[in-house]
Parts: C-alpha cells; sequence; structure tokens
C-alpha cells in the first residue's frame, strides 16, 4: 500500500481534479434534466373540466365548481362545450341563456362574468343519418370570456344554461328546461409574445432549457476547477524554468593519410610553425612537435599556446 502511495501522490494534484469532473457528470446531466421537467411542467397548456349541471332547484340548470390551476398572467379563452340531444323538446326551447361567472375563492370578488345566448339547431341530414335513423345530438360551441387571466392561481366558477322564466308564460306553465347530455369547461391558451411562443412549443423550450442549464453548469465547473489547476503549477518553482543546455563538445579535426598524393583531399598535410626568431618550420607528418606560441621574452606577459602533433593530429593547449 505504501508502494502505490508512493507512486500515486506525485499525480494526486492531477487526479483530484478529474475524478470530480467525472463524478460530476452524471449530477449535472440529471439537474439539466430536472431543469427541462420543470420548464414543461411550467408551460401554460390548455385545461377542460367537465360540468355537472343540477336539475331541480328552482332555477335554470346550473352547476360550480373550482377552475384548475392556471398560469398567472396567461391569457385562456373559455367556452362552453355542450352535446345536447336533437329531441323535439330541445328544438323548441328556442334561445336560452348561458352564463358564466368566475369569483376569488372566498366568492367576496368578481373576476369574470358573461351570458351569451344560444339555440339548438336540428342536425344536418346526412348519408349516415337516412341509414341508421334514431335520436341524433348536437353539438355546441358557446365562447363565453376572450383573453381571460388571472393574478392567482385558483378560482370558482358557476356555469347555469336555461331561461330564467323557464317559458311558464307558455302554455299550462310547466317550464321547459334545455336537455344536455354532456357540458365540458375549455380554456385555451392565448400566444402572445414570448409567452405565447413558449407555450406554442413545449417541446423545444424544455430541451433549450436543459441545454442552457447544462452548458451553464459546465462554465461553473471549470471556473472551480481552473484554479485548483493553475495553484498547482505555481506551487512548482521549476515548472516555468527553460529545460537545460547540453554541453557542446569540441570535435578534434583528424585527417588519415588514404593516398600518397600530396594534391589529394585526405592526404596528410605538413605542420607548420612558427618559432622564437620568428621563422617558419615543417614538420613532417609522422613528427612530434612541441612548442609555444606568446611574446618575446622581456616583453609584457601574454598568453601562450602549447601545441603537440602526434603523427596526423594537432592538439592546441593554452597556457
Amino acid at each position: 500500500m505504501a508502494a502505490i502511495f508512493r507512486i500515486v501522490s506525485p499525480y494526486t494534484t492531477n487526479l483530484i481534479p478529474l475524478v470530480v469532473f467525472l463524478l460530476s457528470i452524471p449530477v449535472i446531466a440529471f439537474l439539466s434534466a430536472s431543469a427541462g421537467y420543470l420548464v414543461w411542467k411550467s408551460i401554460a397548456v390548455g385545461w377542460e373540466i367537465d360540468v355537472v349541471l343540477q336539475y331541480g332547484d328552482g332555477v335554470p340548470p346550473y352547476a360550480e365548481f373550482v377552475l384548475p390551476d392556471l398560469v398567472a398572467g396567461q391569457p385562456y379563452d373559455i367556452s362552453l362545450q355542450l352535446t345536447v340531444p336533437a329531441s323535439s323538446s330541445n328544438l323548441a326551447l328556442g334561445n336560452f341563456m348561458t352564463s358564466l361567472e368566475i369569483t376569488t375563492p372566498q366568492k367576496d370578488d368578481v373576476l369574470a362574468f358573461a351570458r351569451k345566448p344560444a339555440v339548438v339547431l336540428p342536425a344536418s341530414y346526412s348519408l349516415r343519418r337516412v341509414l341508421s335513423p334514431g335520436l341524433y345530438t348536437v353539438d355546441m360551441d358557446i365562447l363565453l370570456v376572450s383573453s381571460f387571466s388571472l393574478d392567482g392561481k385558483s378560482a370558482i366558477a358557476r356555469v347555469e344554461l336555461g331561461r330564467r322564466d323557464q317559458w311558464k308564460s307558455i302554455g299550462s306553465g310547466e317550464g321547459r328546461e334545455l336537455t344536455v347530455f354532456s357540458a365540458v369547461l375549455r380554456g385555451v391558451v392565448v400566444h402572445k409574445g414570448a409567452r405565447g411562443f413558449i407555450s406554442r412549443f413545449p417541446l423545444l423550450t424544455s430541451f433549450v432549457a436543459a441545454c442552457t442549464f447544462l452548458f451553464l453548469s459546465f462554465v461553473v465547473l471549470a471556473a472551480c476547477l481552473l484554479p485548483a489547476l493553475e495553484l498547482r503549477f505555481d506551487s512548482d518553482p521549476h515548472f516555468n524554468d527553460p529545460p537545460p543546455q547540453r554541453p557542446k563538445r569540441s570535435r578534434r579535426h583528424t585527417s588519415m593519410a588514404t593516398s600518397s598524393d600530396p594534391q589529394s583531399p585526405r592526404s596528410p598535410r605538413p605542420l607548420h610553425g612558427r618559432n622564437r626568431s620568428g621563422t617558419d618550420t615543417i614538420d613532417s607528418p609522422g613528427a612530434v612537435r612541441t612548442g609555444t606560441t606568446g611574446s618575446a621574452a622581456g616583453g609584457p606577459w601574454e598568453p601562450t599556446w602549447q601545441f603537440i602533433r602526434i603523427g596526423s593530429t594537432s592538439t592546441y593547449f593554452r597556457n
């Protein structure tokens, strides 16, 4: 274990940032995916809720319920979709009123109120209706409120259908009510501005949010790890030193005799020298010559050079 520690210890300054980086990758990926999911969940989308009408209370059919959580500041178009039987009583009812009232949960403030007329029209004739006669239904879509938005998230809605006089003034006064097969209150997102673009493309927005979070996380991680690496480089006093220069070796010029031709470049050259009297001397290639060069006796001292010739090699020494 001690041997392993001695081997690994010089590399710990590099291994620790690498291990931290590798361990951070799955964490950052998970957080990025979570960020994209949260953005996708927070994007405004359309909603709908079933309306259960109440009959027999001495008033037109009504329903009171809590609206689903709405995105604050997001406008919605709210409409009531009815499916009514194409019966003779509904067709004979004529015009009736559809009202919507939205209040706060404490019912102390009215946020929106709408009242729209509607009428049940007979179903259009088609080949299917001719081949299979029977009771058919009519779908109705009644727009009640346009571009409605809330400051909060919760509200209470009240829907009312029919006529308040219930046609009691006609006939024997038994009154008439609208027969409804199903009713749904629907809210459609109004696409306006940047919020509308986000709500129109929720998946693309979530993907961009996840990628942005991933990029910023890696930037922060790099900003935290780079100082550790710089500290390691600064702690080494010899890190920025230039590499040592290799010592230069003196070369000795050696010429070997290969032919007896004096003009040949490889033939031995005679040794030229100068004696103390100033006359030149020429030694044969095989002679051994020692001598000095310098100033004359009695003059100022100057460095002298001594040369030795052994065979075809000449070497100079400085005294």
